[in-house]
């Protein structure tokens, strides 16, 4: 039952949903792959994109975050990524809108299917 003051029902909706969001953070480790781990920029990644077989309040927000933590989205199928390894991913496997036909030819080189980026340089070098 919301308060009878909206705005102390507002504050206490933003703390439990920013609550909710620090237990999935460090469920998911609190940092991205590549080292960042400013939670203002984290964000919770699809391993193996999004394809609707879920409901659609599991797709993402705050949905997501409490799908995770009831235990509904398996945290074998998301990771955490900052926002610029998780765009780059999105463009190179053709999960980002509009980019699905040419998409890809560099995951190969930077995303390994269990989710961690390795090594940029070594990956371009071949070693």
């Amino acid at each position: 039952m919301p308060h009878k003051n909206r705005e102390l029902h507002y504050r206490a909706v933003v703390i439990a949903r920013e609550r909710a969001k620090a237990r999935v953070f460090l469920l998911l480790g609190a940092a991205c792959a590549c080292g960042y781990s400013d939670q203002r920029a984290l964000q919770i990644d699809h391993l193996h994109g999004y394809r609707g077989i879920r409901k659609h309040s599991f797709r993402s927000g705050t949905g997501l975050i409490y799908a995770i933590l009831n235990g509904n989205v398996p945290l074998k199928d998301v990771g955490l990524l900052c926002a610029n390894c998780n765009t780059i991913k999105r463009i190179e496997r053709g999960e980002h809108q509009g980019t699905g036909r040419n998409a890809g030819t560099l995951a190969k080189l930077y995303y390994e299917p269990r989710g961690r980026w390795p090594d940029r340089k070594k990956s371009l070098s071949g070693n």
